[in-house]
């Protein structure tokens, strides 16, 4: 009988286990599915002004988002983007607490023809000082999609922390 009743006990607490083990690769397997389909989601939609897409990018630099910065990118610069914001910040939290972006504003727009822009950009970051420096950031922008993205961005290495 006593063996009967170990057996049960043992019986019950593996079911228990499995149970927790179950519960938790589903939460993992529903983390990782609800990730793909919102990036999934993010390919699906996007500015049709290139001063908007360049202006939405900046404001992710400023709000240290990942998820802000990819939605305005091109497939081909999304690829790069995401492998490196996952090696270096895999929350997607971008950028540095000090010094911070404070600002940006774009200083020149070029039309090379209708789906082709290149946007000059200055981005101001702070500390609790006060300003601390600007950076001059390039961005091309292709009509992908039937949307502007970026497709390349140009500037001081430096810049990359707020990037990444």
């Amino acid at each position: 009988m006593k063996k009967i009743i170990v057996t049960l006990v043992f019986l019950v607490m593996l079911s228990v286990q499995a149970v927790h083990i179950t519960y938790g690769y589903d939460e993992i397997n529903n983390d990782a599915i609800r990730s793909q389909l919102l990036i999934e989601a993010l390919d699906k939609y996007g500015l049709y002004d290139p001063i908007k897409c360049a202006n939405m990018w900046a404001s992710g630099l400023k709000a240290r988002s990942g998820a802000i910065q990819y939605s305005t990118l091109s497939k081909s610069l999304k690829k790069e983007y995401a492998s490196k914001i996952n090696e270096i910040a895999p929350n997607w939290v971008t950028g540095v607490s000090s010094p911070w972006v404070d600002n940006f504003c774009i200083v020149s727009v070029s039309k090379i023809n209708n789906d082709l822009y290149e946007i000059k950009m200055k981005i101001s970051t702070a500390t609790s000082s006060g300003p601390y420096k600007a950076y001059d950031v390039f961005l091309t922008l292709i009509r992908e999609d039937g949307f502007f993205r970026i497709n390349e961005i140009k500037a001081n290495e430096e810049f990359e922390a707020y990037m990444y």
